[in-house]
């Protein structure tokens, strides 16, 4: 337990994860007191709702007060948070969902030799879509402007959902948001299905009678 003493005692009432910040509420009378993902020690684990914290006050440069220096009252130790469960459960998706995907690839390879440029497209896709994930997730935490959920979508079902999985897993991106990670799913399972199709023998010799 940590020590309480000359420090606000509090509890996380709200929390937005997607954005890094929340309010603590005072167990004393008083206001919410805003608070920054950055004021929690650096190395400890996502913020959860409800968690006893305490924190010291100082006033920003816009006036208002904030919470600095959070401390956990009661900190975890040896077990995981449902946060982090999902976590690591969606990291085991993503590393099957590459590893399902490069087989699938040899799989269609081994009938039609798939263009470079194909791979090409993947990768050039990959490394857009992690740029955009990057650069929402700054945008989330610094309350600019926001890239849209369905552009991040189409990224990923034109061949950037490999970029995605890595992104969000590094950089713990709508990994979580149980809403978004289904349609998420939904828009690999097209891309996946689509590289087969397209790859297969019937396809391209379909292709080959409609043009000769």
């Amino acid at each position: 337990m940590v020590d309480t003493t000359n420090r606000v005692q509090g509890t996380l009432t709200r929390w937005d994860d997607e954005r890094g910040f929340g309010f603590i509420s005072p167990s004393v009378a008083g206001r919410d007191v805003f608070v920054h993902v950055k004021a929690f020690p650096r190395d400890s684990e996502r913020p959860m709702l409800y968690e006893l914290l305490t924190y010291e006050v100082e006033r920003a440069e816009d006036g208002r007060t904030q919470a600095t220096r959070v401390e956990y009252v009661f900190p975890k130790r040896g077990t995981r948070s449902s946060g982090e469960r999902d976590s690591t459960s969606s990291g085991v998706q993503a590393f099957v969902a590459i590893i399902a995907f490069i087989a699938i690839w040899a799989d269609v390879n081994s009938y039609w030799p798939v263009p470079l440029w194909v791979l090409a497209l993947y990768v050039g896709l990959s490394i857009i879509t992690f740029v955009a994930y990057r650069g929402d997730k700054r945008a989330a935490i610094t309350g600019r402007w926001r890239t849209s959920e369905s552009s991040l979508l189409a990224l990923g079902v034109l061949g950037g959902w490999p970029g995605a999985l890595i992104a969000q897993q590094l950089l713990h991106h709508k990994n979580r948001k149980r809403e978004f990670q289904s349609q998420f799913w939904a828009t690999v399972v097209v891309n996946v299905v689509a590289f087969v199709v397209f790859g297969s023998p019937g396809f391209t010799g379909f292709i080959a009678r409609f043009f000769a």
